[in-house]
């Protein structure tokens, strides 16, 4: 008789917990059917940013997609490397907003950084240049080094790889190329060029 009356509760918790689960998803069911029914109206930045989104999946698609190499091995100055690298961070965040590095640094201080980059970039303004080589190329510089005529700068970025932004020791002052960013196809994920 007391195994009788275990089964009898056990069957009672089991509805219970069925109806519980039944009551549920019908409460969910009927608060997806009241949200399909909404009309969201996307905003002109939601637009804008779809508009983006389609250029760079047609870009993606058709292994069109700008992009650069990187290799920040060090030649041996690591203080004015760790400059150069937050600096080119503060470039790059410009280059996202404007499609373009920036020239100068009246640019760069111009954007709505956080409150602490502020005085950051004050002091790379004093000690660092831009050497804009056209607008998605430059060289930035945290060492005192003075460019050359625009001959020699030009056989001198002939010597850098043009397709990885690295450091660079030149009359020992270390440079940070930034090359123009390059395309190539896009191949289906497991495969590799070699």
């Amino acid at each position: 008789m007391k195994t009788t009356w275990k089964w009898r509760i056990l069957a009672i918790l089991l509805a219970t917990g069925l109806s519980l689960c039944a009551a549920a998803s019908l409460v969910v069911h009927r608060g997806l059917r009241r949200l399909s029914r909404l009309n969201f109206q996307p905003t002109p930045q939601v637009q804008s940013i779809e508009k983006e989104l389609q250029v760079v999946k047609a870009l993606a698609l058709s292994g069109s997609l700008p992009k650069r190499k990187f290799d920040h091995s060090s030649v041996g100055s690591i203080a004015i490397e760790s400059e150069l690298v937050d600096l080119r961070r503060d470039a790059s965040v410009f280059e996202s907003m404007h499609g373009r590095l920036p020239v100068d640094f009246t640019e760069l201080v111009n954007v709505k950084f956080p409150p602490d980059s502020d005085k950051r970039l004050t002091k790379y303004a004093k000690e660092c240049r831009i050497v804009s080589l056209s607008v998605d190329s430059c060289i930035l510089d945290c060492d005192s080094w003075t460019p050359p005529s625009p001959d020699d700068l030009r056989s001198l970025v002939r010597s850098f790889d043009s397709q990885t932004e690295r450091f660079y020791k030149v009359e020992g002052h270390v440079l940070l190329y930034i090359p123009p960013p390059t395309t190539s196809a896009v191949l289906p994920s497991g495969q590799d060029k070699n």
